[in-house]
């Protein structure tokens, strides 16, 4: 295989060669088929070989291609010897002066995908090689998985960036987003449900003032589709190079969300919009009621407070979280934790067992990157607001008011 420095040489000799006085546009290609058949191929232009063992996951830089003139573009097998070995061709003109995006994806092979998408190109003209805004990052978005449903992309913190992306749609445009680390969110398309969770760490990869895009790649399923690279979103940089796999976060809401055993507190997290929250640097404490504990509740409990994820279900869900990180080793008999909610927890210790207001702790010290878990069999729930006569019964200073408003009937 050719080195990446003599690939660039060659090819920006051939198009200086062949379009020396030719009007140009700018162009990036990005390899984002899955199909193993389509593991490794040559690209050839107007019959020139462009790019030579260009292998899945990998971008060419953006590179002058010759604009106002019928071009002619064939993918070939790796090792190919001409254009005439294509296995698939494009004839297209491009604009002058435009900045085009090219990526390769759907399938090659007769069989073992599915679905199975036919090969193809995706072109998004209008593409930026660096931001335009200082101190900002211009991400387009590319959804190319083939066995991945229509989705929406939600940043943890600021909610939706975009609406109803499908195979081979493009986001409608450059998200401009402020240099930072995020963690985006892959959901449903009626934003309900999170199917993964990736950390975007722009500011940490100095990709202020840039111009990327971030591709959905591989395979939701594997096991259909060839035993192929599993699904995940990476980033193509406009110098091109492999694509930066974007690698999955492991908060206390992660922790949460990634258990077969907490499905009913990730809807209610995300129902309640507190995934960002969990998700900043912490530390947290969280106590993780599972399934079985919600199934504990009262029929309809669990739907009111879905309908109303603002107000009690926030609530109760903050009474599951105390401020920093607080290990099991640290709760002894007797002792109160303040929660985010505003009121205390109340932990016991018998021998070798903790619970936290009578719930037991059943799988402790569950280490995440902001935190710590600790998994519990019942829900916990705040103290009802006190009332005129719980004042006064707790007072030792109005016992004859106590005694009369219990013998007129007033404590209901």
């Amino acid at each position: 295989m050719k080195t990446k420095k003599l690939f660039i040489l060659s090819l920006l000799a051939l198009l200086a060669f062949e379009f020396s006085n030719a009007h140009t546009a700018r162009v990036q290609v990005i390899h984002n088929s899955a199909d193993m058949a389509a593991d490794t191929v040559d690209v050839y232009l107007n019959d020139g070989l462009l790019l030579d063992d260009f292998a899945f996951r990998t971008a060419s830089p953006f590179v002058d291609a010759p604009a106002g003139t019928p071009i002619e573009i064939d993918i070939a097998p790796a090792n190919s010897t001409s254009s005439a070995d294509s296995i698939w061709g494009l004839t297209t003109t491009l604009t002058e002066g435009e900045t085009y995006t090219l990526i390769a994806n759907g399938i090659i092979s007769g069989g073992g995908y599915s679905p199975s998408p036919a090969f193809g190109i995706d072109v998004y003209a209008m593409s930026m090689e660096s931001s335009m805004k200082t101190d900002t990052t211009a991400v387009l978005v590319y959804h190319g998985s083939t066995d991945a449903p229509t989705v929406d992309i939600y940043e943890a913190a600021a909610g939706e960036l975009v609406d109803d992306v499908s195979y081979n749609d493009f986001s409608s445009g450059y998200l401009n987003l402020p240099e930072a680390d995020y963690i985006l969110e892959v959901r449903t398309d009626d934003g309900s449900s999170i199917v993964a969770r990736y950390a975007a760490p722009l500011e940490t990869l100095n990709l202020g003032d840039s111009a990327i895009t971030v591709l959905a790649s591989g395979f939701l399923d594997p096991s259909v589709n060839s035993s192929g690279p599993a699904f995940g979103l990476f980033v193509a940089l406009p110098e091109g190079g492999e694509l930066i796999p974007l690698d999955a976060p492991e908060t206390v809401f992660d922790v949460a969300i990634n258990s077969t055993a907490h499905d009913t507190l990730e809807a209610a997290i995300t129902a309640a919009n507190l995934g960002g929250a969990l998700s900043g640097d912490g530390p947290f404490t969280v106590f993780a009621p599972t399934d079985d504990a919600f199934k504990q509740l009262p029929d309809g409990t669990l739907d009111a407070l879905l309908a109303d994820p603002t107000g009690d279900l926030s609530d109760i869900l903050l009474y599951h979280v105390v401020s920093g990180e607080v290990l099991s080793g640290a709760l002894t008999d007797g002792m109160k934790v303040a929660t985010l909610q505003g009121d205390s927890l109340m932990v016991n210790v018998d021998g070798t067992d903790v619970y936290i207001n009578g719930a037991m702790v059943t799988t402790p010290d569950i280490g995440a990157d902001n935190g710590v878990v600790h998994v519990i069999d019942s829900v916990l729930l705040p103290p009802l607001p006190e009332t005129v006569v719980d004042i006064v019964v707790e007072s030792e200073a109005h016992t004859t008011l106590e005694t009369a408003v219990v013998e007129a009937e007033l404590a209901g």
